[in-house]
């Protein structure tokens, strides 16, 4: 179980529906189950690439 009380995601706190997110990220990883069916390691590799995305979103990068 992920401890919600941690800032290490923090970012989700604010967000109503971070589910999109954490569906993105485990799509992206390969991950081809449930989120509850992770292990906790990968959960916390699935939620921080979920925050990344989050964060990243909307966002633009540019190389010169």
């Amino acid at each position: 179980m992920v401890d919600s009380e941690s800032n290490a995601f923090s970012v989700f706190r604010n967000t109503p529906d971070e589910s999109r997110f954490v569906h993105q990220a485990m799509f992206q990883l390969g991950f081809l189950c449930e989120f509850a069916d992770l292990s906790t390691d990968q959960m916390r590799i699935a939620l921080a690439m979920a925050e990344y995305l989050k964060r990243t979103q909307g966002k633009r990068f540019w190389e010169s």
